[in-house]
């Protein structure tokens, strides 16, 4: 497993305690994101960094919500991989974290995430209070 996942792995095992399931997919768009993505408070506008053209673009976040259904294999796959590698947790701890990664891809497999929720979210954990 590539270094990079092991660490966004190792930081989510602590994010699946929450039942919140919206604010867990909001926190690892975040993580994927970085800092290529911010919501301006004042006005109220997303913008994404153009690494190609280096500048800031407005963004239609409705496309990040559009595309949640990538986040499955994070879930359902990357995460069990890695807790089944994992030695530091206990077989207790793998296996309550491995149902709720199962849980989160089950949800966004169904279809039954509040995309409402996840935006509202996402606005809090990307936002800054400047203008780009």
């Amino acid at each position: 497993m590539d270094n990079d996942i092991i660490e966004t792995c190792t930081k989510f095992t602590s994010y699946l305690n929450d039942n919140n399931y919206e604010l867990i997919i909001s926190l690892l768009l975040k993580e994927f994101q970085g800092n290529n993505l911010v919501y301006i408070n004042l006005t109220k506008t997303w913008y994404k960094y153009e690494d190609k053209d280096k500048k800031w673009d407005e963004y239609d976040f409705k496309k990040e919500l559009l595309n949640l259904s990538k986040l499955y294999d994070f879930f359902n796959e990357i995460m069990i991989e890695y807790l089944d590698e994992e030695e530091m947790l206990s077989k207790n701890n793998k296996d309550r974290l491995k149902r709720i990664s199962n849980n989160i891809a089950s949800y966004i497999l169904n279809g039954n995430i509040k995309k409402n929720l996840v935006r509202q979210h996402s606005c809090n954990l990307f936002s800054i209070s400047e203008n780009i």
